[in-house]
């Protein structure tokens, strides 16, 4: 699934930003976008009210979606939510590089301009053709969303700055291990770019896991040694956070705590 929402939104260009003043005032305009993985980026005029609200508020929500005419059933979209940066220096310009090679005909256009990134705590697709996570029904039409990405959703963009601030940058090449069953559950471990496949103590598939997708938690929950193993299919590029700050961050956020709980519950039943 989540190659399909990366594909869907390399063929799109333009998106519905949504942002928010410091008084909750709410305020929504369309731009164009370059994204690398779960990672966005966009530019808006330094007076805009679109600028004015990410200095006093800096979350944002964007969507894409298409117009599917009179078949319903064949729509599509993707939601994406998160904390925004504002960009400077060699971040500035990787982003402007990112914009030139997506968009060509603006030329020297994104040298200069103002950039900003926004990293996703939540991701959804919405595609009525397929099965999703997620099913509502509305207006006589059956809508199907997937969840793409969806960690640490409950923390405060605050909490969000000082976790990034903890997190490392890992990279495992294909056919390597993430995580080996029956070891120390010392690292808890979010996909940022490629595949891997977990399996249990004997070897069978439990699940398959890409970007946004998370392993190691359960030994750090539970106690105990890990319960499977995490082998990357095609090269891997992870962030990872320390037994320690994981569990720190779970006492910061209940709701994150049941979350968690929720899904390892589930891993646990699934065997």
């Amino acid at each position: 699934m989540a190659d399909s929402v990366f594909e869907y939104l390399a063929e799109h260009n333009l998106l519905a930003l949504g942002t928010a003043s410091k008084a909750g005032i709410p305020h929504v305009t369309p731009c164009f976008y370059a994204n690398d993985g779960t990672t966005f980026y966009f530019s808006t005029a330094a007076d805009s009210t679109t600028a004015q609200n990410l200095a006093e508020n800096p979350v944002a929500a964007l969507a894409v979606a298409d117009d599917p005419g009179t078949d319903w059933s064949a729509a599509r979209g993707a939601q994406i939510a998160g904390k925004v940066t504002r960009l400077e220096g060699a971040d500035a310009a990787s982003a402007a590089a990112l914009f030139a090679q997506r968009y060509p005909f603006l030329g020297s256009g994104p040298e200069g301009s103002p950039f900003y990134r926004l990293d996703p705590h939540e991701v959804h697709f919405l595609d009525n053709a397929s099965s999703g996570d997620e099913e509502h029904e509305v207006l006589g039409v059956r809508w199907n969303r997937s969840v793409v990405h969806r960690v640490f959703r409950h923390l405060r963009p605050d909490e969000l700055d000082e976790l990034s601030s903890r997190m490392s940058t890992e990279t495992v090449p294909a056919g390597h291990t993430l995580i080996e069953a029956g070891t120390e559950g010392d690292k808890f471990f979010v996909i940022v770019d490629g595949k891997a496949t977990a399996t249990n103590a004997a070897g069978e598939m439990l699940s398959s896991l890409g970007p946004g997708s998370f392993a190691g938690e359960i030994a750090i929950m539970r106690g105990g040694p890990r319960t499977a193993t995490v082998t990357a299919d095609t090269d891997l590029t992870v962030v990872s956070l320390s037994k320690d700050d994981f569990e720190q961050v779970l006492d910061t956020s209940p709701e994150l705590r049941r979350e968690f709980e929720a899904v390892t519950a589930q891993r646990l039943a699934r065997g």
